[in-house]
């Protein structure tokens, strides 16, 4: 209902007789007590009602508390005379027990996030039987949260009473999803926006499945010691078989357990031919209402579909050639393509209307462009994945300044635990996926002096597993300061041999890795680099970068285009070469 900008039609202060009429509302509605209200709407707290006219045309009541919304009513019907109470995420944070929760794999907050329903295949079991969806009318309020975080993450009306969704044999709908972490509508006032608490995982209750009939033998499990699974996905197949790999684990699945009881939103090994598609699909789904026909075959791969996903490699492909897959896509009726003039192939029309792109659903950040918050720039626009560094794994990122608490991202969590190994050598000479255990990674992973030589990606999954694993909305522009306003600053200097160098300074205070820009300007300017560290600890975090030559144009947008710095916390620019005039 939000995810989409919203049309604000008033916002007024709540009166205090109003102020009695909506706790009086709020109480009913969700049989609470007075403390539980108190919490939600506290005495001396400031109440607004604010209308909203939504992507739909419809109209919406949202009740705010010191600005954050707490609370909406609507009309699922159309008739005004019967309206819904819903809360919102932020009042389920406050009070998790205010509705029935749903839960779901952490894997698919994404795809509620673009717009879509809970599907049936995605919800976890609650009990057998009839009780296998609790015991709720249709139209019941119900929240949703994660295996990963009991936080709710979305709000929604149950598509059909918990008996039919039952009968439904796992198909279908589950839950209408009205509200979801991250949308619009959690945004409405950017200053007082929250991030989903971490309330723990929730660990899956035994089912009947789990205690065999009597008489009924089940293959055993030969678990030698504790089996280490990565926290986002317990049932990948190549992470199991790394548990295999190390610890030497016979398991063998019983044949009863089928993959219907996982989730189909999980992330899977796609092939690629897969992701060639889901990419042409997503290309076509970010055009909008208008492509911009006629368009070059070439200029469609390289500015659309490598955009949607920068993987693709049309060679690993079934297809090999552009072309081919082109002319695939053409006989589906995605679109139509054309040789004009001889030679040249141009896509002259595309179907916007075909089933397939209409049931594409955009991510949060591959809206591009199009969103509004993502073009005023005033608060977060970006669904992260993000690992936080618990007491178990505080000593580890101690090392790269990391600090108990802190959000990190899976890619940058990788990044971390390669560059150790890299740094201490410990890359076994005659396979380098197996790394040699020193101290550190012993005591970090509970490892005992038995385990000698471990896979890199063992390593990695088991310091996932013992973080903490959330989302987070996150602008792309949001910068790592020590609470003044930090500059990047661009000078010249003259070295040894008359040579001109660039020096760069502050760069770590952005959170960006010396090593990892300085690589990137070798490979973009063919030019010799080197780090300089203060002598004194205190200043550990100012170090500087110097390129050869004046390389002031390529560093500014390295660190505008790449690093997404704003330009005005870059200092220097008018240092750089000024750009040869081309000859007309």
């Amino acid at each position: 209902m939000f995810v989409k900008p919203f049309k604000l039609k008033n916002n007024t202060q709540i009166k205090s007789t109003e102020r009695k009429k909506l706790r009086t509302k709020i109480e009913t509605a969700f049989a609470l007590n007075e403390d539980d209200l108190n919490k939600l709407l506290p005495s001396k707290s400031t109440l607004n009602q604010v209308k909203l006219i939504v992507n739909a045309g419809q109209m919406v009541t949202v009740y705010t508390c010191d600005r954050r919304p707490m609370f909406f009513e609507f009309s699922p019907s159309g008739d005004d005379t019967k309206q819904v109470l819903v809360p919102t995420v932020y009042s389920m944070w406050i009070l998790p027990e205010l509705v029935p929760s749903f839960t779901t794999h952490a894997a698919v907050l994404p795809r509620l996030a673009g717009g879509a329903d809970l599907m049936l295949p995605g919800i976890i079991k609650q009990g057998t039987g009839y009780s296998t969806y609790g015991n709720y009318a249709r139209d019941a309020v119900v929240a949703v949260n994660l295996t990963s975080n009991r936080s709710a993450v979305a709000v929604g009306l149950l598509a059909r009473s918990s008996a039919d969704l039952y009968m439904a044999a796992n198909q279908g709908v589950g839950v209408k999803i009205l509200h979801v972490f991250g949308d619009k509508l959690w945004g409405l006032e950017p200053a007082v926006c929250l991030q989903v608490p971490n309330a723990g995982a929730i660990v899956k209750p035994p089912t009947m499945d789990d205690f065999p009939a009597l008489g009924e033998t089940r293959k055993p499990v030969a678990v030698e010691k504790k089996v280490i699974a990565p926290a986002a996905a317990p049932e990948s197949v190549s992470e199991t078989q790394l548990e295999t790999d190390m610890q030497n684990v016979d398991i063998s699945k019983d044949d009863g357990e089928s993959a219907e009881e996982h989730d189909e939103s999980a992330e899977v090994a796609e092939s690629p031919d897969d992701k060639l598609k889901r990419a042409f699909l997503l290309s076509i789904k970010k055009m909008g209402k208008k492509p911009p026909t006629p368009l070059l075959t070439s200029n469609f791969y390289r500015n659309h579909i490598l955009e949607a996903d920068s993987g693709i490699d049309i060679k690993k492909t079934s297809y090999k050639k552009l072309s081919k897959f082109l002319q695939e896509m053409a006989s589906y009726n995605y679109l139509t393509v054309k040789e004009e003039p001889k030679g040249v192939e141009k896509i002259v029309a595309i179907n916007i209307t075909h089933p397939d792109v209409v049931n594409t659903i955009l991510n949060v950040s591959d809206s591009g462009p199009q969103s509004e918050s993502k073009a005023t720039g005033l608060f977060v626009t970006e669904m992260k994945e993000l690992y936080t560094v618990t007491s178990d794994t505080m000593k580890f990122f101690n090392i790269f300044d990391v600090k108990c608490g802190e959000g990190i991202e899976p890619a940058q969590v990788k990044k971390y635990v390669k560059e150790y190994v890299c740094n201490k050598k410990l890359q076994d000479p005659a396979n380098i996926r197996q790394i040699r255990v020193d101290e550190m990674l012993r005591e970090v992973c509970q490892l005992d002096e038995s385990n000698k030589l471990v896979p890199f990606d063992v390593i990695l999954a088991t310091i996932t597993d013992r973080m903490d694993h959330s989302y987070a909305m996150r602008n792309r522009n949001e910068l790592k300061t020590s609470g003044k306003q930090n500059t990047i600053k661009m000078t010249l200097a003259t070295r040894c041999g008359n040579k001109q160098v660039t020096l760069i300074d502050g760069m770590e205070l952005f959170g960006i890795r010396l090593q990892e820009f300085a690589q990137a300007c070798k490979v973009g300017v063919a030019a010799s680099t080197s780090i300089i560290r203060p002598d004194c600890p205190a200043n550990a975090n100012k170090g500087q970068l110097m390129v050869q030559g004046n390389q002031v144009r390529f560093v500014h947008k390295l660190l505008t285009e790449t690093y997404k710095i704003p330009p005005k916390f870059i200092t220097g620019l008018d240092l750089a070469k000024k750009e040869k005039k081309k000859k007309k």
